[in-house]
């Protein structure tokens, strides 16, 4: 988290996890959190605020989590190829 010089949270960096992978960020709040002494904000604390202004669900997140999944699946499946003049396009060894 980011903190003011006045020892108010700004900032809550966030990971979200599910069995496809995570996705992070860090979230600016809408203003720091009221008169919460620095010494007593808890993950539990920051994540409740943060949940307080995110408005992404658990549904959202895990959607762009398989979304992202997919996506990757689908670049590890592409080949490049060269053009051949006059000749069918020939495969790039990635290997090399």
């Amino acid at each position: 988290m980011i903190v003011d010089s006045n020892e108010k949270v700004v900032t809550v960096n966030w990971v979200f996890t599910n069995e496809d992978g995570s996705l992070s960020n860090q979230f600016k709040l809408a203003e720091p959190y009221g008169d919460t002494p620095l010494a007593e904000v808890t993950e539990e604390k920051a994540v409740e605020w943060l949940e307080a202004q995110l408005s992404d669900t658990a549904e959202v997140l895990s959607a762009a989590i398989t979304a992202r999944k997919k996506q990757q699946e689908y670049a590890a499946t592409l080949s490049a190829y060269t053009a051949n003049s006059g000749k069918a396009p020939s495969k790039i060894d990635a290997t090399t």
